[in-house]
């Protein structure tokens, strides 16, 4: 679309970003650090993501090893925008 076009004027960011992907998990087992899920589709989970535990309870992960249907994840600072 041309810039003449849009409503709004945009700002240029670099800024990191993230999708939550609606992939069904299972824990295998957990830790304070991190954890073992179980997933039809590793490929579909992404290196960074967050895990939604509970309505109210969710988790910063990032992906250490990979399975053909497990991954091993640790539990990490929630990220931040970097100005």
């Amino acid at each position: 679309m041309a810039d003449n076009l849009r409503k709004h004027r945009r700002r240029t960011l670099d800024v990191r970003a993230y999708v939550e992907t609606p992939t069904a998990c299972s824990l295998a087992d957990v830790s304070e650090t991190g954890a073992k899920l179980l997933v039809k589709d590793v490929a579909s989970l992404p290196d960074e993501f967050l895990l939604r535990l509970q309505p109210d309870l969710r988790k910063w992960c990032r992906v250490v090893w990979r399975g053909t249907e497990q991954v091993g994840i640790e539990f990490i600072s929630a990220p931040t925008i970097k100005r």
